[in-house]
C-alpha cells in the first residue's frame, strides 16, 4: 500500500475500476487509470471518449462515482 489506512471504499474504487472496464471493453491500466504518479486516479476524460453510445448513463456515471480520487466521495455498497 501506500501507507495509507485501507477500508470499504478502496473495495468501491475497484468495483468502479471492474465497471469502467467492462463498459469499454479496455483494460484500465492502459486506456483509463493514470500512472503511480498520479496516485492510479482514475481519467475520466479518458473514460468519457470510451464509453459507447448505447451505454445507459446511468451505467457510467456509476463507474464514475466509484471511481472518485477522494474516497469520502465514492457511494457505499450499503446504499
Amino acid at each position: 500500500t501506500l501507507g495509507l489506512d485501507y477500508d470499504e471504499r478502496g473495495d468501491v474504487f475497484s468495483y468502479g475500476i471492474v465497471l469502467a472496464e467492462i463498459i469499454t471493453r479496455r483494460k484500465a491500466t492502459v486506456d483509463f487509470q493514470r500512472s503511480a504518479q498520479d496516485a492510479f486516479a482514475f481519467d475520466e476524460a479518458a473514460f468519457r471518449t470510451m464509453v459507447p453510445a448505447g451505454c445507459p448513463s446511468k451505467f457510467s456515471d456509476l463507474a464514475i462515482e466509484c471511481c472518485a480520487y477522494e474516497a469520502a466521495a465514492r457511494p457505499s455498497f450499503l446504499t
